[in-house]
């Protein structure tokens, strides 16, 4: 009897999580333009608020690691999220009508982060027209997109994931919870048209040189 409670402990204790994400005031996002970028050298400010009443055009994607007692870097411009030892919860969400509120739903099951486990957590969140995460954190990886758009994450949280029904999922965002405060997403670096095009003559160049080098 001990030792089949005990199991079932263990099994509970590392279990799937769940986490719940859902657009609160607290978690309120900002935009700026390329000039007020620091991605693109532009001073701080000049910050408009996105959400309303356009729905879905911007994405975000949960990230979490384990929390060891020191936080995970979130310097995500240059470098891979993998590289900082952070993991896909493979929860995604989008804006909803209300102004710059972010939301993907109650009762979610988070990859990489087993239930009652002490996990750090990173929304990331940019506008949907610079394409998937995929897409997103590969140019977030290399420092450069292929269009204009905007980009931020917010601060990182502390909690633990909940356990299945009829177990009560983390509320990840809002007053109170892990992640209860807003942040800005700022416009993303574009290489001129030009640079593009000398990229291109380089590449041309190259190709036209092995094949002489194949002759």
């Amino acid at each position: 009897m001990t030792l089949g409670l005990t199991a079932g402990l263990i099994g509970t204790s590392f279990g799937q999580g769940f986490i719940s994400v859902l657009g609160t005031q607290q978690q309120s996002t900002n935009t700026s333009t390329t000039l007020s970028s620091a991605y693109t050298g532009g001073a701080a400010g000049g910050t408009t608020t996105v959400g309303a009443p356009v729905a879905t055009a911007f994405l975000c994607e949960v990230l979490t690691a384990a929390f060891t007692g020191a936080t995970n870097s979130t310097s995500l411009f240059g470098s891979s999220a993998a590289s900082l030892g952070w993991l896909d919860t493979g929860i995604q969400g989008n804006n909803n009508t209300f102004a710059g509120r972010l939301t993907a739903g109650a009762g979610l099951a988070a990859n990489n982060a087993p239930a009652g486990q002490n996990n750090q957590w990173l929304i990331v969140s940019w506008s949907a027209n610079l394409g998937t995460w995929s897409t997103v954190s590969a140019a977030l990886a290399s420092g450069s997109f292929t269009q204009a758009g905007e980009i931020g994450w917010s601060l990182v949280g502390i909690g633990a994931s909940g356990a299945a029904a009829p177990g009560v999922p983390l509320a990840l965002t809002g007053n109170g919870n892990p992640i209860n405060l807003g942040w800005s997403m700022l416009a993303v670096p574009v290489p001129e048209p030009a640079t593009i095009a000398l990229a291109g003559l380089g590449g041309l160049s190259l190709l036209a040189l092995r094949r002489r080098n194949s002759k």
